[in-house]
C-alpha cells in the first residue's frame, strides 16, 4: 500500500519505477541486484515491509525475510552503487 501510494505521489513530476513482489524477492540478494542495477537509479525508496504484526509472531523466519534481509540486500547494492 506504501509503495502504490508513493508511486502515485511521484509519478505527477517524477520518473519513477516501481517493483513489486511479481518482479522479484527482495529476501534473494541477486535479484536485488539485478533489479537495482538495471535501472541505475538516482534514488532508492524502499517501502516493502512484513506488516502482518500478529502473523510475524508464527512466520518468524519470513518476516525477518521480509523486514531484515529484504532491506539489508537494497541497502548492500545501494551502498556499492553510491545510490541514497
Amino acid at each position: 500500500m506504501l509503495g502504490r501510494a508513493v508511486m502515485a505521489t511521484l509519478a505527477t513530476d517524477h520518473e519513477a519505477v516501481g517493483v513489486d513482489l511479481v518482479d522479484g524477492d527482495l529476501t534473494d540478494a541477486e535479484v536485488v541486484c539485478q533489479l537495482v542495477g538495471s535501472h541505475v537509479p538516482d534514488r532508492v525508496l524502499h517501502c516493502a515491509a512484513w506488516t502482518n504484526v500478529d502473523g510475524a509472531e508464527s512466520a518468524r523466519e519470513e518476516s525477518m525475510a521480509a523486514n531484515g534481509d529484504a532491506t539489508g540486500n537494497v541497502a548492500t547494492i545501494c551502498q556499492s552503487l553510491a545510490v541514497p
